[in-house]
């Protein structure tokens, strides 16, 4: 049986917009570490909390 995997970029996607719109709404100063297993997932990373 194969095994599926959510897709990564899609994952980050909504980790980055989840913890932006927390942000904006609550006004909160907090600092978001995230934590990477592989290089592909921090290069997607860093390109979306470029983006602003």
């Amino acid at each position: 049986m194969k095994s599926r995997k959510f897709p990564n970029d899609k994952a980050a996607e909504i980790d980055v917009r989840a913890v932006k719109e927390y942000k904006a709404e609550s006004g909160s100063k907090i600092e978001v570490i995230f934590n990477f297993f592989k290089e592909q997932d921090e290069r997607i990373y860093r390109k979306l909390l470029r983006a602003d």
